[in-house]
């Protein structure tokens, strides 16, 4: 079984923000608008415990949020 993520598409689709960076390696799309933005991951093929069912995909998955600057970064 797998997480119906299409409706997160469709909310996200719906706040009117433009895409910014488009899927990347298949699974991560950023949206930004102005001072705002969002990053939605998605891990094809896991289920609900994604690091049970993908942990080398997952692991790459926080590796990069982690390494995202912020405002306060700056």
């Amino acid at each position: 079984m797998t997480f119906p993520y299409v409706g997160i598409e469709q909310w996200i689709a719906s706040l009117g923000i433009r895409v910014e960076i488009p899927w990347v390696g298949g699974y991560e799309m950023t949206y930004a608008e102005n001072d705002f933005s969002l990053t939605f991951a998605t891990v094809k093929g896991a289920g609900h415990l994604v690091p049970v069912d993908k942990p080398k995909e997952s692991m790459d998955v926080i590796k990069r949020w982690l390494a995202t600057p912020t405002d306060s970064d700056s």
